[in-house]
């Protein structure tokens, strides 16, 4: 019988360790020991209450037009300053923060449901169009990149640019 080698040895004490902690608390972990995302979720949490929370508190409404207070700096009654119709900086970025804030969470709906559906779709039935939505998701990517760069590359390069990323894009068609 052959005798485990030392690396063997720690692969299987690791095993062993990993079988006692679930991913979920293993990535939760890593996530609280990495400064950085723990200041970006900190960040998140603040903006998100203040959206929330924020139009409850400041009570200054965003439509009222005063031609007197046009482009003030910030001040205790607009702690942000106002713009040049006279309107509260704070009172129109807790709103728009709150539209931003939907618009988001929508967004992500809608892309979780397709994404799911496709998804779900590709596994249960395969072949064609297995191989489809992963092409059409390429090149959307890929055709945006080409015409964004349209705007600043001579067009002589841009014909370049579509003739070297043509067959992706030929995927969607």
């Amino acid at each position: 019988m052959a005798t485990r080698g030392a690396s063997e040895a720690v692969f299987a004490v690791g095993a062993a360790a990993d079988v006692s902690t679930s991913l979920w608390l293993e990535a939760g972990r890593r996530f609280r020991r990495h400064h950085l995302a723990m200041v970006g979720s900190v960040i998140l949490v603040a903006m998100v209450l203040a959206v929330l929370a924020g139009p409850l508190v400041w009570r200054y409404p965003i439509n009222e037009i005063d031609f007197k207070a046009k482009l003030k700096g910030p001040s205790w009654s607009h702690p942000l300053g106002t713009d040049d119709l006279g309107q509260d900086l704070l009172a129109r970025m807790l709103y728009g923060g709150r539209i931003s804030l939907a618009v988001g969470i929508a967004a992500m709906l809608i892309a979780i449901s397709i994404g799911t559906t496709i998804g779900a779709t590709s596994g249960f039935v395969g072949g064609t169009i297995d191989k489809r939505p992963s092409g059409v998701r390429v090149s959307v990517a890929e055709l945006a990149i080409v015409q964004i760069s349209a705007v600043r590359v001579p067009p002589s390069e841009v014909w370049r640019l579509q003739l070297r990323q043509f067959p992706p894009i030929g995927l969607i068609v």
